[in-house]
């Protein structure tokens, strides 16, 4: 019965798009998907696609992609929304060598422009975009497709003012976003407050400075209140400026005693873990990633070992 589906279902790529109705679901194999590439989505989180792909496997898929026929890929069907389960459905192929059965749902062929903006209200509504991903969305409906900030906020069930700044932050350099990058650890991530402060207070004509301020902003784990001094500081005169106060050598000290501090309180979770051991075993490659994990432990007890050589005076 699915293979007769299936077969109906290609028999429709050579007929009229109107053939597919709007409110039924067609069984496609993965093969025939292409995904988007103007996807809004650029971060993905990865364990976060495994669980979803043990999950269809387990019970089936919940909710249907959304594809559309598309006049430049006559014998293939066109990604509009479910990036996520599409992914899921790769990786499930990867680890199977099948080429799986996907449900989808089909709408009428748009325009890049309204098909991007058919995908970003489905990333919307399902599963939010990163920060940085939403900034470079609302940047791109205002700078390549013409919105106004008022109907990007409409649209987005945002404020006027939230737009406006993720559209600075989307013009931050790139060495910046990089900071942002939602896989990064939290501890190492510039977050967006900071992020906003300053695209807003520093000219774009001062990259550099930009970048400075967010690598000293995620290096001292700075809270707001302090980024928005350092950056009023910073872009009134010359000199490095922290909370209003020229940089010292206590405040690399500082810098020096929070790094420690931060160490040791995640080195003691981690070392509170009641079975490390079962985390790998949940992996693609346990014994790869172990490995990989191995070799991470000793390069940081190397360049611990240099700092405490450093600091103790035996290193010449």
């Amino acid at each position: 019965m699915k293979g007769r589906l299936i077969m109906a279902t290609v028999a429709k790529l050579e007929s009229t798009e109107e053939d597919f109705s709007p409110n039924t679901i067609y069984p496609v194999t993965l093969n025939q998907i292409l995904p988007f590439p103007d996807q809004p989505r650029q971060h993905f989180d990865e364990q976060g696609i495994k669980d979803l792909a043990e999950s269809i496997q387990e019970k089936g898929q919940q909710t249907p992609v959304v594809l559309c026929k598309n006049p430049s890929y006559p014998e293939h069907f066109m990604l509009v929304g479910g990036e996520r389960r599409f992914r899921a459905f790769t990786l499930i192929s990867q680890l199977t060598g099948k080429n799986p059965e996907v449900l989808a749902v089909f709408k009428p062929f748009e325009n890049g422009e309204n098909h991007f903006r058919i995908a970003l209200l489905d990333n919307h509504h399902r599963k939010g975009l990163c920060e940085l991903d939403e900034a470079h969305a609302f940047a791109k409906l205002h700078h390549k497709f013409g919105d106004t900030i008022a109907r990007i906020a409409k649209d987005m069930g945002k404020s006027v003012s939230h737009v406006n700044q993720y559209i600075l932050v989307a013009g931050l350099p790139e060495e910046v976003k990089e900071l942002m990058n939602p896989n990064l650890p939290r501890i190492e991530r510039l977050n967006i407050s900071a992020a906003i402060k300053i695209a807003q207070g520093v000219p774009k004509s001062n990259p550099d400075l930009r970048i400075e301020l967010a690598r000293e902003s995620v290096e001292r784990s700075l809270p707001v209140v302090e980024v928005s001094a350092f950056v009023e500081r910073r872009t009134e005169q010359a000199g490095y400026r922290i909370g209003g106060s020229r940089r010292k050598p206590s405040d690399d000290y500082k810098a020096l005693l929070g790094f420690f501090g931060r160490t040791k309180t995640q080195l003691k979770r981690h070392c509170a873990h009641p079975n490390i051991e079962a985390l790998f075993l949940k992996r693609d490659d346990p014994a790869a990633d172990k490995k990989a994990a191995l070799e991470s432990i000793d390069s940081v007890v190397r360049q611990l070992e240099s700092l405490r050589r450093k600091i103790a005076g035996d290193e010449t």
